[in-house]
């Protein structure tokens, strides 16, 4: 054979057909990347709304670990994997600020200075005496006057800050507190405790002398309610 011969193909058996390239396999999708994706858009929708940030914590946890699953599984891809753990993180800072921004509102509100509630009740009527901004006295404590008058006989409950107590009266009842806490909640409630016969209760909560929160209730259920902030 000479320089200048074509060179012939390997010569193939009669009726067999040449070797076909295997085709290029399609990697499988990663399942456990796309459900951690999915619950870490879940926690971060959660996380941010007031009332459900309870939820948002937990479904943010379960989409970081699942991703973190998704990231390390082999043979699978890995874009859903780091989106989730990214969304995780992101929606668990989201959070934080979102949480921290709604307890200091709240705080503020609590603590917000001459602020006086009344809780109405039924077949009751209020009258709501001026806060104004009693001085305190020369020790620094503040003194609480808690009063109740009741034609027959009541049950009388009251709160000053997280302590509580209840009495049976008939009558006037009085009790009188000192406090030098920068902020206490005071509650006064009295109801009838006769409930065949009719009745009429008042309370009344005063603060170094001024009243700052007054009510009265008549009939067979009569009940009043006061209650205020001493700050």
């Amino acid at each position: 054979m000479s320089a200048s011969d074509p060179i012939q193909p390997y010569p193939t058996e009669p009726g067999s057909t040449p070797p076909v390239p295997p085709a290029p396999t399609k990697r499988p999708r990663n399942t456990i990347a796309l459900v951690a994706l999915i619950v870490a858009i879940l926690g971060f929708a959660f996380a941010v709304i007031e009332g459900a940030y309870l939820l948002g914590w937990v479904l943010l946890p379960i989409g970081f670990v699942l991703g973190l699953v998704g990231l390390f599984a082999r043979d699978r891809g890995k874009g859903l994997a780091v989106a989730a753990v990214i969304v995780s993180v992101v929606g668990t800072i989201a959070g934080v600020v979102a949480f921290t921004s709604s307890m200091s509102r709240v705080v503020n509100e609590s603590f917000r200075p001459g602020t006086t509630t009344v809780v109405p009740s039924p077949g009751a009527t209020t009258t709501d005496a001026p806060a104004g901004s009693p001085a305190t006295t020369a020790s620094g404590k503040r003194t609480i006057e808690l009063k109740v008058t009741s034609e027959r006989q009541a049950s009388v409950s009251y709160a000053v800050g997280s302590g509580s107590s209840s009495e049976e009266t008939s009558g006037s009842w009085s009790k009188t507190l000192q406090t030098d806490r920068g902020f206490e909640f005071v509650s006064l409630s009295a109801m009838n405790a006769e409930y065949s016969k009719k009745n009429a209760i008042t309370c009344e909560i005063l603060v170094d002398g001024v009243s700052v929160s007054q009510q009265s209730g008549g009939g067979t259920s009569a009940m009043a309610s006061c209650s205020a902030t001493v700050s």
